[in-house]
């Protein structure tokens, strides 16, 4: 059996009203989702594992059997799915509430248990805070079976008191996936080369997401940037998790070649961001994908720093 990219994060059905008030259908929804089909755009059949209801909609699976998603590690554990209330306002702000509360979707988290036992790893992209005993077992996952382990840091872990006990926490992965607001919380500094340095070995990769100035990938010395490519933005929501995604399960499928990670996470970030709700992955998609990573400007710096 060909190896698997797997997906740990939590799926939900966002209800979301714009800021005229407009209400828009249903839509998948979730670090979950937006990463598994981020790996969707790089690899084939990838698994994703949550808790779910047992009213999950048909639509929502509809959309994940297209993308080749392998749903097996969806697991009922309640009566009701996740919802996320999402509200636009004017200034581009929003706000966002589990609609069943914190305590609900928390009982929902992915577990390890939930990975279908013929699984054979290739990487793994999880979303979480600091989390022990999850850590401890991807930890033992990626010793035995030599897969690679992205982590995308949930932005309440990101405080300056907290940085030990995130180190720790990374030492037990390949890749640390963060944007430049929870770097700069976390290094306890306004400056993003000074939270870089800071952040410097945290784990092998740092995947550092930029927003509209694009990402970074920095492995030791070595630096590569990439500028997004051109496209519209019409909702930046999911472009992270389809990015990190995209990137681990590239890097775990390509000998790790940090250019064509970075390339790959980069396209699957700027599909996610063009329309409302995730993208709708098919075998088109896949090739369009492809022909944007290769579109993408990487620069390459090998220097002792952060020249940001």
């Amino acid at each position: 059996m060909d190896r698997s990219d797997v997906t740990l994060g939590h799926v939900v059905i966002d209800e979301v009203r714009l800021a005229d008030g407009m209400l828009l259908p249903d839509t998948l929804g979730g670090a979950g989702a937006y990463a598994v089909l981020g790996q969707a755009l790089v690899t084939p059949s990838p698994v994703l594992v949550s808790g779910i209801g047992e009213d999950f909609p048909e639509s929502a699976r509809r959309d994940l059997d297209r993308a080749g998603v392998d749903a097996r590690g969806l697991v009922a554990l309640d009566p009701h799915t996740p919802r996320t209330r999402i509200q636009y306002f004017d200034n581009g702000e929003r706000e966002e509430a589990p609609a069943f509360g914190l305590e609900h979707f928390t009982r929902l988290d992915p577990r390890l248990s939930m990975l279908p036992d013929d699984v054979e790893l290739s990487s793994i992209y999880l979303f979480d805070a600091l989390n022990p005993p999850l850590f401890a077992g991807v930890s033992d996952l990626r010793r035995r079976t030599g897969c690679s382990v992205l982590w995308e840091i949930h932005a309440g872990a990101c405080t300056r008191e907290r940085l030990v006990e995130v180190r720790r926490q990374a030492a037990q992965v390949d890749i640390l996936s963060i944007n430049r607001t929870e770097a700069l919380r976390l290094s306890g500094t306004d400056d993003l080369a000074r939270a870089m340095a800071t952040l410097r070995g945290i784990a092998p990769v740092i995947a550092l997401r930029l927003g509209a100035e694009g990402a970074m990938a920095i492995y030791g010395d070595h630096i590569l940037r990439a500028g997004p490519p051109a496209g519209p933005v019409v909702d930046p929501t999911g472009a992270g998790n389809a990015f990190s995604g995209a990137f681990v399960s590239s890097w775990a499928r390509s000998d790790r070649d940090l250019d064509a990670a970075l390339r790959r996470a980069m396209a699957a970030s700027a599909l996610t961001i063009r329309q409302f709700g995730p993208p709708p992955v098919d075998d088109a998609l896949r090739r369009e994908a492809a022909a944007v990573a290769t579109s993408i400007t990487v620069s390459t710096q090998q220097q002792n720093g952060f020249p940001l």
